[in-house]
């Protein structure tokens, strides 16, 4: 965890000093993005290889969503709001992948 708060809080002072230091707007903009995404990158390669492996238990739940009736929350031990969501979706025939992404946007 210090790892990722270390790297916002580099970002961070990063780009008050590229604030601080280029005048030009543009540049500004295009100094900040290409440091925000080279954090991005950091932070997700740095990440624990335990992170992402319990998928296939997120997606056996959104496809047993499609089948239970949509007033029934008692199948699973995930949260109420999650489960309501994974029901609007599946039930509407969205792919899981487009799931998932809408949900980490």
């Amino acid at each position: 965890m210090g790892i990722y708060l270390g790297l916002i809080f580099l970002l961070l002072f990063l780009s008050l000093l590229l604030k601080a230091g280029i005048r030009d707007k543009k540049r500004q903009e295009k100094a900040i993005l290409t440091l925000s995404m080279l954090s991005l990158f950091l932070l997700l390669s740095l990440k624990s290889t335990s992170v992402g492996t319990d998928m296939p238990g997120y997606r056996a739940q959104y496809e047993l969503a499609r089948t239970m009736p949509f007033l029934d929350f008692s199948y699973v031990y995930f949260e109420k709001g999650y489960l309501l969501l994974t029901k609007l979706f599946s039930k509407g025939g969205v792919p899981f992948s487009v799931f998932t992404a809408l949900v980490y946007a």
